[in-house]
């Protein structure tokens, strides 16, 4: 099996950049994002996710896009973080407004689209190095080296900016799993790693992010046979994931925000179509050992998965 390749024919870089405005938005003041982090820009994160404090290297960051910000400044964003994690955002919501009014410690358009053009490339450039430097052991090989081989394999490609934009939201939402499942040449496992497999599946903006990325990745590449989208389905209804775990319960499980059925809805129908005369298919299920033949396929009008 091998991940499908959907080169980008124009500006990579601006093709980046344009997914990562689609999915963030531009803000040139700091504001709250949906996890009540400090953010500006293309949604550059002001603090390190988790640990309640400014990120250590925002003095880089910010001289890269050549931007200043004063002493009092930088502090202050750190005073947003406590209020935040003393669960005051209500307060902190209130002087972040406050530090915007006139005599504030911000003016009213803090940076620039180009500047926050710069932050994001030297976000994502930390990201990539943050990923290629993980030694965690997936097989004989590491998180780092499949995410580098990756990077080569796929270069320009849709499949690619899907990661890229994924890791530019957290770094650690490329784990053992999707690497696995990508050095496997597993895609339909590599979709499900991405959408449903990480912690934030209770969050609806952050599910609709994944699962933007995930419609760019794709279950199957657009020119896959009927056998490669059966095998796809067979993963996702009856697989294990890199953890042990029923890759169809665990969907089930975490679907709250983006429905399984709808996006596996247009590759069940060209099963119904192929294997039996448009009738529905509740679920797909190919036999053990077996290579792809109608005979192969289990396909039950009934509802649910036996």
């Amino acid at each position: 099996m091998s991940i499908s390749k959907s080169i980008v024919s124009n500006s990579y870089d601006a093709y980046l950049l344009d997914l990562i405005i689609e999915g963030e938005g531009f803000r040139g003041d700091v504001y709250l994002d949906i996890k009540n982090i400090p953010t500006i820009g293309y949604g550059f994160a002001l603090e390190v996710d988790g640990q309640g404090v400014v990120r250590h290297d925002l003095d880089s960051a910010l001289a890269y896009a050549g931007i200043t910000w004063s002493t009092a400044q930088k502090n202050f964003i750190q005073d947003i973080i406590d209020l935040v994690n003393l669960g005051n955002v209500s307060q902190a919501q209130s002087n972040l407004q406050n530090a915007y009014n006139v005599g504030g410690i911000f003016y009213q358009q803090e940076i620039s689209e180009s500047d926050a053009a710069d932050l994001f490339d030297y976000a994502l450039d930390g990201s990539r190095q943050i990923i290629s430097s993980n030694t965690s052991s997936v097989g004989n090989k590491t998180i780092g080296s499949i995410f580098q081989e990756f990077e080569v394999s796929h270069a320009e490609t849709e499949e690619l900016a899907a990661i890229y934009s994924m890791i530019y939201n957290l770094p650690t939402l490329f784990g053992s799993g999707l690497a696995d499942a990508l050095d496997k040449g597993d895609q339909a496992r590599a979709w499900y790693e991405m959408l449903y497999n990480h912690g934030n599946t209770d969050i609806l903006g952050l599910m609709n992010r994944r699962s933007s990325e995930a419609d760019l990745f794709k279950i199957v590449g657009n020119d896959a046979s009927i056998d490669e989208i059966t095998l796809a389905l067979n993963t996702l209804y009856n697989g294990q994931d890199y953890g042990g775990n029923d890759i169809y319960e665990r969907i089930q499980q975490r679907d709250e925000h983006v429905n399984f059925e709808d996006k596996v809805g247009s590759y069940l129908q060209q099963l119904q179509s192929h294997y039996t005369s448009s009738n529905e298919i509740d679920y797909v299920q190919v036999a053990d050992g077996e290579w792809i033949n109608a005979g192969d396929i289990i396909a039950k009008v009934a509802s649910g998965k036996s």
